[in-house]
């Protein structure tokens, strides 16, 4: 699974941006950063075995799409084939407004 090449789907980008927002308001610059780096690490662990994940349901093409606890309040949710894992949203158990 070398060279998978990741996709953040545009939905996927802005729930990223906007939490990181809220995080650095109301936890503190630190604490986002954190957040960010096990967002990172998570997805490169989706690279490597795209399989990890929780299957969650099937696409209609029938790409498996599985999610990932990256935080106690937040899962990554992705869709994959041979080359491409595809970062389709970000699911968060807290409120980021």
């Amino acid at each position: 699974m070398v060279g998978m090449r990741i996709n953040w789907s545009k939905r996927a980008m802005i729930q990223r941006i906007q939490q990181e927002r809220w995080l650095v308001d109301s936890r503190g610059v630190e604490f986002a950063q954190t957040f960010n780096s096990n967002i990172d690490k998570a997805v490169n662990q989706i690279a490597l075995m795209p399989n990890i994940g929780q299957k969650e349901k099937t696409t209609p093409s029938g790409k498996p799409v599985r999610s990932v606890l990256t935080h106690p309040k937040c899962r990554i949710v992705y869709k994959y084939d041979d080359k491409t894992i595809t970062i389709i949203r970000l699911r968060f158990m807290m409120k980021s407004e």
